[in-house]
């Protein structure tokens, strides 16, 4: 039995599966909590592999979280691409770098496999104008691309599979909460906003990532503290967010356990600005019908999930607190019975997605890969 690899590189681990080809089937799943410095990562590939017991793998899907503004869908892996991905790099510091290290172990593993790459930034090709530019001059602009796209396809094509014939219209807020954090708009599965925009900086206040921040900010430390361009890059994508602040961790667990005030409002922040996404999204869409929850912090604190969403009911947000409080690493809804807006925490799959594109691929007779 042939089979598809799938390789999901977050900011802070990594994810693998095995999936068999024609049906899809889940054969071998793996994740680690880093996703650099596993020695020969060929051998490790090559290892999960052999675990799965296939007869070989017939194709490689890489999860990439930037490609520039002109490689953002589903596509053949090819220098072409490879060159993008490493252009890009820069703008996707924790992502793209250590991506595409395991291309080239994965190529170095099975030579003979086609390999694909699932870009994050494809959700939100179609994003309308008014979202997409930021208020720049058009000689310096750039497009607002979008990340996090398979998580929340992910949770939305759950929500779709609940009620097929209720998704029509579905005025929907997805939020992807773990050590990074996004949170997109969307109405009948095609989204109208997202809060990361050029790179996946911007937004929500994230693990060690400050999310949004006042412009005025780097012009201050570059011209009054004499900070470099590098460093002003570490501060805002390594030393910020839930680490800068608390000063203690990046771990929201951590934070939770701490009897520090830094701690505590590290936590308040992060929940006040999710509401305050929400609430400008609510805003957007002229209204609101259901919340999806994923990603590590998302499916698997329900204090958190509380502390964000129970001030939200002026919004028709009513939670369920036993249904919440039992939530934890399982997908399923979370709001009263009776709650206008239906509340659901989804255990984010982006590496079955991932397969299920290079499944058709495949079945295509590879001809379908667009750039």
């Amino acid at each position: 039995m042939m089979a598809i690899l799938t390789i999901n590189v977050g900011s802070s681990s990594l994810r693998m599966a095995v999936y068999a080809v024609p049906d899809g089937r889940a054969l071998a799943m793996a994740h680690l909590e880093t996703n650099t410095g596993h020695g020969d990562a060929a051998a490790l590939l090559q290892n999960f592999v052999a675990e799965a017991r296939v007869g070989g793998i017939e194709a490689i899907c890489h999860r990439i979280v930037h490609g520039g503004a002109h490689v953002t869908q589903f596509t053949r892996l090819d220098e072409r691409v490879k060159a993008a991905i490493n252009e890009s790099a820069p703008l996707a510091p924790l992502h793209n770098p250590p991506a595409l290290a395991w291309i080239d172990a994965a190529s170095k593993a099975f030579p003979e496999a086609e390999q694909f790459a699932a870009f994050d930034t494809g959700l939100y090709a179609g994003l309308p104008d008014v979202a997409a530019h930021y208020a720049v001059p058009h000689d310096v602009s750039v497009r607002r691309l979008g990340f996090h796209g398979l998580a929340h396809q992910a949770m939305l094509h759950y929500l779709q599979a609940l009620a097929p014939q209720d998704f029509a219209g579905k005025r929907v807020i997805s939020l992807q909460l773990g050590s990074g954090c996004s949170a997109t708009a969307s109405v009948n599965g095609c989204a109208l906003d997202t809060s990361m925009g050029y790179t996946p900086l911007e937004g929500l206040m994230m693990g060690t990532r400050s999310g949004d921040i006042d412009p005025g900010l780097l012009i201050h430390w570059a011209k009054d503290l004499g900070k470099s361009i590098e460093d002003i890059e570490a501060l805002l994508t390594a030393k910020s967010g839930l680490l800068g602040v608390s000063g203690i961790s990046s771990d929201m667990r951590e934070l939770m356990a701490a009897d520090d005030p830094r701690a505590r409002l590290a936590v308040d922040m992060f929940c006040y600005r999710v509401r305050k996404y929400i609430g400008a999204y609510v805003a957007a869409l002229g209204g609101l019908d259901a919340v999806l929850i994923g990603g590590g912090i998302g499916e698997n604190m329900p204090a958190i999930r509380a502390r964000i969403l129970q001030p939200l009911g002026c919004f028709g947000i009513q939670l369920d607190e036993g249904l919440n409080d039992r939530a934890v690493g399982t997908t399923g809804p979370i709001s009263q019975k009776d709650s206008p807006v239906g509340v659901h925490v989804v255990v984010v799959d982006e590496n079955a997605l991932m397969a299920q594109d290079t499944l058709k691929h495949l079945a295509a007779g590879n001809e379908g890969g667009q750039s």
